[in-house]
């Protein structure tokens, strides 16, 4: 990783920056990129033939995004596989640039968005973005703002993308109404395979949803429910369930008696699997 700050950017440094994998811009002591290094930044994704990784930190990413050229420049690069926008202060507003991005581009298939400001507004306009996009895998969006109606989109969004591998949506506010939404995809879309959607006022009714999604879907591996409401009674559902699906291997609940989760080994089929919750980790199935 090549940590690069406002001082060190030179016209100079953009053929030795344009050959690494790993680039992370910082503003480091109160220190600003000027038009100019924005300017240098956008030729070095313009010339990059290696640069793989492109980590934008909090305080450079509110300015990155509304230099249209370099967005545009990243839109069309062709060699970025992971794009980390972790706590990078995004928003509403930032998202809808981003969705852009992902319209256009045809290599980046990681990105994270995790502890931001992204609202319902933001992730609809992503979820434009990813109908559109056929090389994104997998996408973090813990820790953000999105209630139902972002969610809802997301979901809808996964009836019409078949690359979508994993998905994080754990400490938003999608609630049963969300869950809802994504049972119906389950039922539909082939690709996904992880779904984590911890902390999110689930109740028993979008865990009773998600159950019947899991007596068709074929591919889900992993689903995590974990610091939800479901109760015993939902995790029965989500047990239950598993007597028809063979290919989930993980599944998380949240806070349920020791004397539910052993009760589980005899409703779920003998198979690896594995049980997790916070009081309880269960192996499930006989070699």
């Amino acid at each position: 990783m090549v940590l690069i700050t406002s001082d060190s950017l030179t016209q100079e440094s953009v053929p030795r920056l344009a050959k690494n994998k790993r680039i992370e811009l910082r503003q480091q002591n109160g220190s600003r990129y000027t038009d100019k290094d924005w300017e240098i930044l956008t030729e070095v994704l313009q010339k990059t033939t290696s640069l793989e990784n492109l980590k934008l930190d909090m305080a450079s990413l509110d300015v990155a995004i509304r230099k249209s050229k370099f967005t545009e420049a990243l839109a069309k690069n062709y060699t970025i596989k992971t794009l980390d926008l972790d706590w990078a202060h995004c928003g509403d507003e930032d998202a809808k640039v981003l969705a852009n991005v992902l319209k256009q581009n045809s290599t980046i298939d990681n990105i994270n968005l995790g502890n931001n400001e992204i609202g319902d507004e933001g992730a609809a306009a992503l979820a434009e973005g990813i109908k559109e996009n056929a090389t994104l895998e997998i996408i973090n969006l813990n820790n953000n703002l999105i209630g139902h109606a972002g969610s809802s989109a997301l979901a809808d969004a996964l009836k019409d993308n078949s690359s979508l591998r994993k998905i994080q949506l754990g400490y938003n506010y999608i609630g049963d109404g969300g869950a809802k939404r994504f049972a119906d995809a389950l039922n539909v879309n082939s690709s996904l395979q992880l779904l984590y959607l911890r902390g999110n006022h689930v109740s028993d009714a979008g865990a009773a949803a998600l159950a019947d999604a899991l007596k068709e879907n074929k591919n889900l591996e992993a689903l995590d429910l974990d610091t939800n409401e479901i109760s015993g009674e939902g995790t029965k559902m989500l047990s239950e369930a598993l007597r028809g699906n063979a290919s989930l291997q993980s599944l998380r609940y949240n806070k349920i008696a020791e004397k539910t989760g052993r009760d589980m080994i005899k409703i779920i089929p003998n198979r690896k699997m594995r049980l997790h919750q916070s009081n309880l980790s269960i192996f499930l199935g006989i070699e």
